[in-house]
């Protein structure tokens, strides 16, 4: 029996509920897309050129100096492009590195369990449409990179979805020849609902305020909506909009 597609969170891209799998090399720019989701989800602005569906959003910030600049960048194109202000839209950013993505279980790992992160979200903002996981690896609580923690991950993410009816984005860092982090793609990828590979110009590696970034987001596979084949879709940034720097 066909699967019934689910209502667009961004069209032709994330469908509500749907679990994302965002992959590409290191520092090749995913937040800049995952961030220009969560941004155009948040304010119910076009994602290029693509209708949203207006929500709140869980953002977890990769917790490197470099994650946070990419992710502060693309939020202020897109606050300034509508002209306003964080405090106007309903969104939470988490910035740390301590995360326990992990079900609960034992006492003591509580005060940062993704769960109490949601809870917390719900009571200021409600159930979030949106859940950006940036980046997966990062919050591993295990010395070695293993599939058993890819699992632990996986289910955590399936509860989250079932029980806050939320799209959730994970984000992957693939280097090529790298044979575990391909491993553990291939076993996140048979769990997500659609997996997206994206490509920016080796010159080009990075997001700033004052410019434009042009990038190929290509559609691997695709379970809950029509279509699965391969598409490429080119991103933009949005414009700046006002010449003020915001602090």
């Amino acid at each position: 029996m066909k699967k019934e597609a689910r209502p667009w969170l961004i069209k032709d891209i994330i469908g509500a509920g749907d679990t994302v799998l965002l992959s590409g090399r290191i520092d090749a720019a995913k937040t800049t897309v995952a961030a220009g989701w969560a941004m155009s989800v948040a304010t119910g602005t076009p994602w290029c050129g693509r209708l949203v569906t207006r929500g709140s959003v869980l953002y977890f910030v990769r917790p490197t100096e470099a994650g946070r600049k990419e992710f502060e960048s693309v939020s202020w194109l897109y606050l300034d492009a509508i002209d306003s202000s964080s405090d106007n839209i309903a969104f939470t950013t988490i910035w740390s590195s301590a995360l326990d993505l992990t079900p609960r279980s034992r006492k003591g790992r509580c005060s940062r369990c993704i769960f109490d992160v949601l809870q917390r979200h719900r009571e200021k903002h409600g159930c979030p449409s949106l859940v950006v996981i940036d980046t997966v690896y990062d919050y591993f609580h295990s010395d070695v990179f293993d599939l058993d923690e890819v699992d632990k991950i996986l289910s955590t993410v399936e509860v989250v979805s079932a029980i806050y009816k939320c799209a959730v984005v994970l984000i992957v860092d693939v280097e090529p020849g790298d044979t575990l982090a391909e491993r553990m793609l291939r076993r996140m990828a048979k769990a997500a609902d659609v997996h997206y590979v994206y490509r920016v110009p080796q010159s080009r590696q990075a997001a700033s305020p004052d410019e434009v970034l042009h990038g190929t987001l290509t559609k691997v596979v695709s379970k809950n909506q029509s279509s699965s084949k391969r598409f490429r879709a080119d991103f933009t940034l949005p414009k700046r909009q006002k010449s003020k720097a915001r602090v």
